[in-house]
This record gives C-alpha cells, structure tokens and sequence, in this order.
C-alpha cells in the first residue's frame, strides 16, 4: 500500500512537470498523470480492504469488495475491524477520504471530465449548496468543493498530497492493529 502512494507521489510530480513544460500534448499528459495518481490512491483504498479481507479470511470477490459489504461480512461473524471503523468514519465526516473517493469515482466514470456523475442518490443536478435535508444529499455536498478546484493546478495538486499525507498517515495507525491479527 505504502508503494501505491510512492506512485501516487511521483505521478503528481510528473503532472506538474509535464504542465510545466512546452509539449503540444502536456495538458492531456499532465491530466493522465495527475488521474493516475487519484487512481493510485484509490488503489490504497482496495487494497486495505482487500488485506483485511485475508487477514481475515473472509471469502471475496476482489472485484465486489467494498467498504460495506466488508463490514457486512465480519458483522456477520461477530467481528469488527478497528480500520475499517475508522475508514468509515472518515468517509462518513465528510473530509479528504471522501474528496478522494469521489475524485476517483470522476476518474472512473464515463462521463467527461467536469460534469458531475449521476448516482443513484443524485437525481437532481442543482449544486447542491441549499439540499441539506437528507442523506442522500449530503453526500453530494462534497463533491462541490471538488469540482471547484480545476485539476492541474497548484491547489489540485496541494490537495492530492494531502491526501497522500492522509493515507500515511492512516497506514501508520493501521500498523499497529493490522499486526494484531
């Protein structure tokens, strides 16, 4: 996981490069690396459910594991996994693993770059800003900020290194309990 976020790092690094440079593609460029990077990132994402899944010898589908059905499936067996917990909290306030979600969600849908992707939970495309009243909405909410920084900029890539901090930070927490096992 913590290789996934050396390459998370170094795509930034590229993206920035190449923008900086004269070539006739480097925004295309910069874009793929800079998407890349995101992906990098949700591959950590994954990845941790994918360890935690064997560590705990749940039966999975890598292709259909996520958070929820993770959860699910050591509920399940009357057990519990502290990072999991705390990944779900974290998406749950709202903050950079949920930006970072939602970025890769962008990265991953067929829709072009700029609009928003419609879910099952988003069926009106207002911007969100005065639909506080239910859940379904809220989540939505976090995606404003998002798309309000234009990627390839400094600002988007400040904020892919926050989340790469965010996920070092995580793993350093999660070295301890994810030993335990």
């Amino acid at each position: 996981l913590r290789q996934r976020l050396f390459f998370a790092g170094e795509l930034v690094k590229l993206a920035e490069r190449e923008l900086a440079g004269d070539a006739l593609n480097r925004h295309g460029v910069a874009m793929a690396c800079r998407n890349g990077a995101v992906l990098q990132l949700h591959s950590v994402l994954t990845g941790l459910l994918d360890d935690v899944a064997v560590r705990l010898r749940l039966e999975r589908s890598p292709e259909s594991l996520t958070l929820d059905t993770a959860v699910a499936a050591l509920a399940a067996r009357g057990m519990a996994s502290p990072e999991l917990g705390r990944v779900r909290g974290l998406l749950e306030s709202g903050g950079w693993l949920q930006e970072q979600v939602d970025d890769a969600r962008r990265c991953l849908s067929s829709q072009p770059d700029g609009q928003r992707e419609a879910g099952a939970d988003d069926d009106h495309h207002e911007h969100g800003h005065d639909h506080h009243h239910d859940q379904g909405r809220i989540r939505m909410i976090a995606v404003v900020p998002a798309t309000a920084i234009e990627p390839l900029s400094a600002d988007d890539f400040a904020r892919i290194r926050r989340w790469i901090a965010g996920w070092r930070q995580l793993l350093d927490e999660f070295l301890v309990t994810l030993d335990e096992y």
